[in-house]
């Protein structure tokens, strides 16, 4: 009982992106996003205009790759198959889901003076939010059954727990069937760098600063960057079905929806992140396609509502 008051804790002040997919059973419920979730529908104003963002350098081809520590997790009906313990560094985490619904995996680091254990001693004295000790670091969201994500970030030495708050068709979260899991993040002395990236979106209170124009079809790294004054923000992104908008797919979880599957499917994200370390996410585009972009995060600052209510939601289309 007491495990299940520490995950809903989480699941609640922390990160949770309330994700779906097409297959019911990935779908969020209605009640895990309020009635003022539904955005507006002039999404092009929620998106600051990116002038004041340099073009992203391309690396030259015959530049050797950056050096990255990898981790790998699987995620299963039981639970996640991942190392307990990585090197310090920039880290290279590919989440592979083998289970039946969408999942995620989302990095918290605990302050150098904390353990585990204390996380359980804040739960015994009835904590009610989240400890000013556990720290966003990102990770990687939006994963469909049988695919896989990867996005990169800088791990300090530490203690961490990862969990995945997705709830299934049942309305369970995924930590309250044990998808949560401690990790040790070792002092290591070898040098690593950040991946090369080819596009970028900043992440501010309440908006994406970000130049659509250079979203083209193939395979991209995004460099993600938390400048939020406030909170941590993420970044999810949803291919859209022919002729559907954002509004109609986040529409698709407000109370008086209709039922049925959203018109879309989340392709890739990162976990929420504060401004501790850039996330790197790999990501393909389709040429012709239409994408939305949303951080889910729920506001600290705003009576915990989602932050694309606020304007953390855009919409754009690759060109042929």
């Amino acid at each position: 009982m007491k495990k299940l008051y520490f995950i809903m804790i989480l699941l609640i002040a922390l990160i949770a992106s309330a994700c779906g997919s097409t297959e019911p059973e990935a779908v969020a419920p209605a009640t895990d996003i309020p009635e003022t979730a539904v955005p507006a529908t002039d999404v092009p104003e929620t998106v600051v205009p990116a002038t004041d963002i340099p073009e992203t350098a391309v690396p030259a081809t015959d530049e050797p790759e950056p050096a990255l520590h990898e981790m790998n997790i699987t995620a299963t009906a039981e639970g996640w198959d991942a190392p307990a313990s990585v090197p310090a560094g920039w880290t290279k985490v590919t989440l592979i889901n083998e289970s039946e619904g969408l999942r995620q995996a989302a990095f918290l680091r605990l302050d150098d003076d904390k353990s585990m254990d204390d996380v359980f001693a804040a739960i015994e004295a009835g904590m009610e939010g989240p400890p000013a000790w556990m720290t966003p670091y990102g990770g990687v969201s939006g994963v469909l059954p049988g695919e896989n994500t990867t996005v990169s970030l800088n791990l300090a030495a530490g203690q961490y727990i990862v969990i995945d708050p997705v709830p299934g068709a049942d309305g369970v979260p995924g930590m309250a069937k044990g998808y949560f899991m401690p990790l040790v993040v070792e002092e290591s002395n070898v040098t690593t760098a950040a991946p090369a990236a080819d596009l970028s979106v900043e992440l501010v209170d309440y908006a994406f600063k970000v130049d659509f124009d250079t979203f083209t079809a193939g395979k991209h790294t995004i460099k993600v960057t938390n400048s939020g004054a406030q909170e941590a923000h993420e970044l999810v992104i949803v291919k859209l079905d022919d002729g559907a908008t954002i509004q109609d797919f986040l529409s698709a979880f407000a109370p008086d929806a209709p039922g049925g599957a959203p018109p879309g499917v989340f392709i890739a994200g990162t976990g929420a992140f504060d401004e501790v370390t850039d996330n790197y996410l790999e990501v393909e585009f389709e040429a012709g396609a239409t994408y939305g972009i949303v951080c889910f995060t729920p506001s600290t600052e705003n009576g915990g509502q989602p932050h694309f209510t606020l304007g953390m939601v855009g919409q754009f289309t690759v060109q042929e």
